[in-house]
């Protein structure tokens, strides 16, 4: 069974951290980033601010310092009250104050597909430590078959010294057509998969389509998966099926290109 740790964040926005259980000399009272106040609780309710999601049980490794994945994941609003965090309400009349000074507004323009000979990768591959056996089984078959596909283990030269953060933004960003998330209890709680799939998150937002291809290795809910999207049960199916799948994906998205 899945628990929920707490998050820290101060009144500008910066998360100090969203596992406060295992690091409690974090809490200060203010951001060393900025001094604005700490918060792990809603000033209005008082509940607690959802943090990481921990599994009971399981041995957490603990880190230094904060992945830079997580401030995308810190929430707007009370979950219980309904009430604007304080960095919410800030960015609220900092837009305010924006729009009093005449400041042009941009409006995006509706997001076209993007041509699949602009991708660096067809697929990439996000898997947890423990599920690398499954994840290159399937990265194997795929580039066997001609599929490009970013598997980190493929690239273990070319990161070789490189920064990672930057790199993954990419590679699970905007030079895949697809980013394959190979969901499981080892996935869920660890930092470099939950960054992982934070930059994914943020560029399915910004496609038309469906960017996000989730496979389920076994039963574990994944925050910030929406259960109406369809999965393909890795249990059921099986490497083979997802390599086929994958490549019909391929075939699809290339004929509405």
């Amino acid at each position: 069974m899945l628990g929920q740790d707490t998050m820290l964040v101060c009144a500008n926005g910066h998360v100090i951290t969203d596992r406060l259980s295992l690091h409690s000399r974090l809490d200060q009272g203010f951001c060393q980033r900025c001094g604005a106040q700490a918060f792990s609780k809603c000033p209005s309710c008082g509940r607690a601010i959802p943090g990481a999601v921990l599994s009971p049980g399981q041995m957490l490794t603990q880190f230094v310092g904060i992945p830079p994945y997580i401030e995308t994941l810190r929430p707007k609003f009370c979950a219980s009250c309904g009430k604007a965090f304080p960095w919410t309400e800030r960015k609220k009349d900092d837009t305010a104050r924006s729009r009093a000074h005449d400041e042009p507004v941009v409006r995006g323009e509706p997001a076209t597909p993007t041509p699949p000979s602009s991708f660096e990768y067809d697929v990439a591959i996000t898997y947890a430590a423990e599920d690398v056996a499954v994840a290159g089984e399937i990265a194997r078959r795929l580039t066997d078959l001609g599929v490009r596909v970013f598997f980190d283990k493929f690239s273990q030269a070319s990161l070789w010294g490189k920064n990672l953060a930057e790199r993954f933004r990419s590679a699970y960003g905007n030079k895949t057509r697809y980013v394959l998330v190979l969901v499981s209890r080892h996935y869920v709680v660890k930092d470099w998969t939950g960054f992982e799939f934070t930059i994914a998150r943020g560029e399915a937002a910004k496609r038309p389509e469906e960017f996000i291809l989730p496979v389920r290795l076994d039963d574990t809910p994944m925050l910030g998966l929406r259960q109406e999207v369809a999965y393909v049960d890795y249990q059921k199916e099986g490497s083979s099926r997802i390599v086929d799948l994958v490549r019909e994906k391929l075939r699809l998205g290339h004929s509405h290109g």
